[in-house]
């Protein structure tokens, strides 16, 4: 969401673009791979967790008969003419039997019945990616941004606004228009990295509250927040780097204290969230 909303109000409100289509692959490619690599050696939440979860695939009466239907609607066994043995049908067979089905009425009645089955994406998943912290990290991204134009530039989003309309931060423009962007750019992307990194934290646990010892329980965690952030800055400050990026070596460290109170916010977030639904 921080990066999909800010690029719609370029298109459609016409602010200046916070965050690039470059630096989003860096964000996607980037830091965030080297960061859930890391997911595969979590541990336990404790030695007991397992049990604390409900069973996957539960075997109720529905789920019975569900399994029962299925299978008195499978394809009828197919056998060679001259052994009788069974075999296996053909492709065609296969396509047919499936796309007739499709006309029936079992079929799409199947198709929306609840299976009791564990889901991976389900809606709190959605929920939590698009409607809650995705909010507040473009929140957090876009309010970011527009400090550094006011700070560096005396610039309020109404003028940027402007400029923006006007071609100010296009090749046309002048320098220190261009690197104004520039850093507001590398604050809103170094932004979302930091945020992303607080969300790396609050979407770990499933039953406990988002920190605690637990936190330091897997030490690749804090290896791959490392090297994550390692890459971030090398593309911001590394000279020759920044002009392929389009970032700037000029972006102060000091902005970057406002994604981190809405990173700390995200856990306080995530711990509320964990407390009222233990209680629904």
């Amino acid at each position: 969401m921080p990066e999909v909303i800010p690029n719609l109000l370029y298109v459609i409100a016409s602010i200046p673009l916070p965050i690039s289509a470059m630096l989003i692959l860096v964000i996607d490619l980037g830091f965030e791979l080297i960061i859930s690599l890391t997911f595969a050696w979590d541990k336990p939440e404790s030695s007991t967790g397992l049990m604390r979860l409900p069973p996957r695939k539960p075997v109720t009466n529905a789920s019975v008969e569900r399994r029962r239907r299925l299978a008195t609607r499978a394809l009828p066994p197919v056998y060679d003419a001259e052994s009788g043995e069974e075999v296996k049908p053909s492709a065609w067979a296969v396509f047919q039997h499936n796309f007739k089905a499709m006309f029936t009425a079992i079929y799409w009645r199947e198709r929306f019945e609840s299976t009791e089955d564990e889901v991976l994406v389900d809606a709190g998943l959605l929920s939590w990616a698009y409607l809650e912290i995705g909010i507040i990290e473009t929140i957090g991204g876009l309010i970011t941004f527009f400090v550094v134009f006011y700070k560096e530039g005396g610039i309020t989003p109404a003028m940027a606004v402007q400029m923006q309309k006007d071609d100010k931060f296009s090749a046309e423009g002048t320098e220190s228009d261009k690197d104004l962007l520039a850093q507001a750019q590398s604050t809103f992307y170094l932004g979302v990295m930091i945020m992303q990194l607080f969300n790396m934290f609050a979407c770990k646990t499933r039953y406990r509250l988002p920190f605690g010892k637990y936190m330091f329980s897997n030490i690749r965690s804090f290896v791959g927040i490392v090297f994550g952030c390692a890459l971030g800055f090398f593309i911001v400050y590394t000279p020759g780097v920044h002009v392929v990026f389009g970032t700037s070596p000029n972006t102060k460290f000091i902005y970057l204290l406002i994604p981190m109170a809405f990173g700390v916010f995200i856990i306080f977030y995530a711990t509320l969230r964990q407390l009222i639904l233990r209680r629904l």
